[in-house]
């Protein structure tokens, strides 16, 4: 359908069928629609008002001769209409192109619906290129980019999308070359995509809003500067982020991409534009928004469908158009009544160049192996120690964001990198010093047996790899000084900082001086209040780096990394550890694990010797330590038997049993020095981690106060110091409040902690309930994750604290329902419902309905029955709600054999429904009755209500609820 000139003709591959003029009434037809699109999405029943738009839509369009219903009688599938407009379009053009196409709607509902249409609308601007580019031969190549800035409101779940995608990629399902960029930054983003061009889609999911005031609108992407903050990108900001190495589709999944907005600068008549209207235009072949506020479960519906058919040679218009489609199939894990709110949403735009089919290969255009081994950090770490290279290296986000803030504001000396063995802490610091172009890497090393690389004399010598001839002839006299006396390193060291690796131009370039492994020099406390200390013979040194780069006027910085934090003072008291800004890694989150695999073994077959490779076993095991990850998929890669009896030791020792027999993970576990580490620590420290264990997420830093108190620990003592310190306790941010710190007991080490007898987990019940309940539920209007409602209530049922449990259960179940742990929800809701029952207590009318769906699934029909009946013994303003009280009440009662009783409550449903205008439901409740009578025998009765359903059915446009029906009639 194409708007040129001032007439809109109707093609059929070139061949045209009808056309008509166009006049200025037509905009205010389209602005209506526009209008009241906008309107409806925003409510939360919007059916019928989108059903009208869409018969209004089609009405227009069928026009005068009914050529589209003619079309429709035998139409291809998928049922794709191109509508376009030219580049330089007028005012009434834009309003043409942002209408709501996707509710094109005839008398049998939406065509998007139909299984036989599965309707999808394009929007192409300017005319179609004869000259795309060529299809790859390649797997399709695909850049992924979260962005989630500090401070901004709600924090997007981004992981879950991104994860699907992930997951996809690992069990193939879908057949792509995967990268991910962690920053969130577009600039970022954008060398990524050169480094690894051609790429076909640039994926990126963050949030997106309309900024709107008297004068202008205009849309923008909440992405992150290069330190996490927010960074508001327009289009015309993303546009110019780019060169000409275009990726051939943007996926922008953030809300309100694709939301037609009126420009306030134009004339009496508002110029309707939008994001992806705007990038199109800017010369780039093809993007994919939303029109509004997208589910993060329908985003990630959409977008795995979208990439399964793309990676099997769909062309884009196709893709989207089974993916949409896929939005109205409930999900096979759905355990609840499901209807697809968002499947509208998706929109896609082309230019001259875009559409079409993006990759048809299946060749490897990265030699994944290959670049594993080009190590980007000097490559002078022993075997087996190298750090990830750039394309291995995920996660870690937040703390490459902090440290270059830091290197921003400096307000220390350096960073001091700690946290267990092989948790990545100097990939971290590779990934950094990749990220400071700028600067040159200076990386002060020893090998096992080789500290005096520590030494004075070879800090300067390294200094010499990246000198000039004048430089490095300087270097060779302070280096003849320091021989002397090793002292003179501070002055040295602030000269060089100072003077050529000030920064101040090309020809004084700064460093990056990277002190990597510092353990080697360090020496347990001998105070049992203590961390660990700098061995006597490298203190002047280590005293005279961090003093110099502290004192110096220069861009140069200054990174350290050790598996411990450290005390050092001088001579004259003052705490030189405390000019160190301190960075504690803790352990990788499940979707960073996951990603870590990927970017390195994802690409691997998942059979070799008839054994199976199962990377979400391994993930489990390894509780988040990369290098362990590491050993366990190479193990697979080169002797399988191994990796198998290394996989079942792991599991075993996480259990409390002993050392794994394989030999390199056994290696592995020791040089983490667990009980060495153990042994340092107090019986107080070990009874807080007794009840550190307890907790399975990471909780505020508040409750280890409580617990250290209740423990005898001293308030004096820095016991978090030391045992953050020895990476025991690790720092992550708090998942109500993430400006706040929560802390977690490592999950390696948690094995070798005794377990706390039922006495002393009573105990400690109580404080940490009531600590959980006032930091986290101060708030009632802060979303809280179902996982902290399910810690909160978790111990608020052992304390008998009714009023966590009476605000936290419902949540709690729900959100383990929902991740089919339907056997711990049901036990959960019983408890927490005995809990108020007992104690009198009012409860809350949606956990009698969440615990009626659970325990109604694991066969506790009784409390099923039970609890919804409570249910309706409750004052119910709101009719939908007792509607379903009703519904859920007559299944339980037909699997109980009441048939008669369930006629009544599924007819006292249906009254319900129908009085709260939720045609659907009410259909649904008419689908149960017609089956009991069909049980009856009474099937003329049963084919009566069925068709009474099917009438509504076709109101609603609703056709997968209609197969289901007539699929019940046959």
């Amino acid at each position: 359908v194409e708007y040129r000139n001032n007439e809109i003709v109707v093609l059929d591959n070139q061949r045209p069928l009808s056309s008509r003029s166009s006049n200025a009434a037509d905009f205010d037809v389209f602005k209506e629609w526009i209008d009241s699109y906008n309107h409806a999405v925003k409510q939360y029943d919007n059916r019928e008002q989108l059903l009208n738009i869409g018969r209004a839509i089609f009405a227009w369009l069928d026009g005068d001769h009914g050529r589209l219903g003619e079309y429709l009688e035998n139409p291809e599938c998928p049922f794709v209409i191109e509508f376009q407009i030219p580049v330089r379009s007028s005012e009434i053009q834009k309003a043409f192109i942002e209408a709501p196409w996707e509710l094109l709607a005839n008398e049998t509902g939406h065509l998007a619906k139909n299984p036989d249409l599965k309707f999808c609308p394009i929007r192409r601007i300017g005319d179609e290129s004869e000259n795309k580019r060529e299809v790859s031969k390649y797997k399709l190549n695909t850049v992924f980019m979260a962005a989630s800035p500090r401070h901004v409101k709600p924090v997007l779940a981004y992981e879950q999308e991104e994860s699907s995608i992930l997951s996809l990629y690992s069990e193939k399902s879908i057949n792509i070359d995967l990268f991910v960029e962690e920053s969130g930054n577009l600039s970022q983003f954008t060398d990524l995509i050169n480094t690894v061009k051609p790429v076909d889609i640039a994926h990126l999911s963050c949030h997106g809003n309309i900024y709107s005031n008297f004068e202008k609108s205009e849309p923008f992407l909440c992405l992150e500067t290069i330190t996490g903050e927010l960074d508001r990108v327009t289009a015309d900001e993303f546009e110019q982020k780019y060169s000409q190495n275009r990726p051939a589709l943007i996926f922008l999944s953030a809300c309100k991409t694709s939301e037609a907005y009126p420009n306030k600068e134009s004339s009496e008549k508002k110029e309707y534009g939008t994001f992806t209207q705007t990038i199109i235009k800017r010369g780039f072949p093809a993007t994919l928004g939303w029109s509004g506020s997208v589910s993060d479960l329908e985003a990630t519906r959409f977008a795995g469908e979208f990439y399964r058919n793309l990676s099997q040679a769909a062309t884009v218009e196709d893709a989207v158009a089974k993916a949409r489609y896929l939005l109205f199939i409930p999900p096979k894990e759905s355990a609840e009544p499901y209807e697809s709110k968002d499947w509208h949403l998706a929109r896609l735009y082309l230019g001259a160049m875009g559409g079409g089919i993006l990759s048809k290969g299946h060749d490897e255009r990265f030699d994944r192996e290959e670049d594993a081994g080009v190590k980007e950090f000097l490559g002078k770490k022993e075997k087996g120690l190298e750090v990830a290279g750039r394309k291995e290296f995920v996660g870690r986000r937040r703390q490459i964001q902090d440290i270059l803030k830091e290197f921003s504001d400096n307000n220390y000396a350096g960073v001091l990198i700690f946290g267990l063995g092989h948790q990545g802490k100097s990939s971290l610091a590779a990934r950094v010093a990749n990220r400071l172009h700028a600067h040159d890497t200076v990386l002060v090393y020893g090998k096992k047996g080789e500290e005096r690389m520590y030494s004075a004399y070879h800090v300067l010598s390294e200094c010499k790899t990246v000198s000039n001839l004048e430089t490095g002839k300087r270097v060779d006299e302070f280096l003849l000084e320091v021989t002397q006396n090793e002292s003179y390193l501070k002055a040295s060291l602030k000269e060089l900082l100072e003077g050529p690796f000030s920064g101040k131009d090309k020809e004084h370039k700064a460093i990056l001086m990277v002190i990597d492994d510092l353990e080697k020099i360090l020496v347990a406390p001998k105070d049992v209040l203590d961390i660990y200390g700098v061995k006597p013979e490298y203190r002047t040194t280590l005293i005279s780096i961090i003093t110099a780069f502290k004192e110096a006027r220069t861009k140069s910085r200054l990174i350290i990394t050790g598996r411990y934090n450290f005390n050092l003072v001088d001579q004259d008291n003052l705490d030189i550890a405390g000019l160190l800004m301190k960075l504690p890694l803790a352990s990788m989150n499940d979707t960073e694990a996951e990603k870590q695999y990927i970017a390195k073994y994802g690409a691997i077959k998942k059979e070799k010797d008839k054994i199976t490779l199962e990377p979400a076993r391994v993930v489990e095991v390894c509780k988040g330590n990369p290098g362990l990850q590491d050993i366990m998929f190479s193990l697979f890669t080169s002797a399988p038997e191994s990796y198998l009896k290394a996989l079942q030791g792991m599991e075993n020792y996480l259990k409390g049993g002993d050392l794994p027999e394989e030999q390199k993970v056994q290696d592995f576990l020791r040089d983490l020095a667990i009980d060495h580490i153990l042994n340092l620590l107090t019986d107080g420290e070990m009874g807080l981690l007794q009840a550190a264990a307890l907790f399975e997420i990471p909780v505020p830093e508040e409750i280890f106060n409580v617990i250290a108190n209740q423990v005898g620990i001293q308030k004096n003592v820095e016991y978090k110091k030391r045992l953050v310190g020895f990476g025991v306790i690790e720092q992550f941010e708090d998942m109500v409040y993430p400006d706040r710190k929560s802390l977690l007991l490592n999950n390696i080490i948690r094995s070798r902690i005794e377990e706390l007898s039922s006495d002393s987990i009573d105990d400690f019940a109580g404080v940490i309930t009531e600590t959980l309940f006032n930091i986290w539920c101060a708030d009632k209007k802060i979303y809280r994750p179902w996982i902290c409602d399910r810690e909160i209530v978790k111990f608020g049922l052992t304390a008998k604290h009714s009023e966590s449990v009476a605000l936290c259960a419902e949540s709690c179940i729900r959100g383990m329902h929902d991740k089919f742990l339907t056997i711990n929800a049901a036990y959960f809701a019983i408890r927490s419902i005995s809990l108020l029952e007992n104690n009198r207590e009012s409860v809350p009318t949606g956990l009698y309905q969440i615990a009626s769906e659970v325990c109604h699934r694991i066969g506790e029909v009784e409390k099923a029955r039970e609890y919804i009946e409570n249910t309706l013994d409750n004052t119910i303003e709101d009719s939908f709600v007792t509607a379903s009280s009703y519904l859920q009440l007559g299944r339980v009662l037909v699997q109980k054999g009441k048939v008669e009783e369930a006629i009544e409550a599924f007819e006292k449903s249906k009254e319900l429904f129908v009085e709260a205008k939720a045609d659907r439901e009410s259909a649904i409740a008419l689908g149960d009755i017609a089956r009991i009578k069909v049980s009856k025998g009474e099937v003329d009765e049963a084919l009566k209500l069925h068709q009474e359903e099917l009438n509504v059915y076709d109101k609603l446009g609703d056709t997968r609820s209609k197969a289901v029906t007539l699929g019940d009639i046959a």
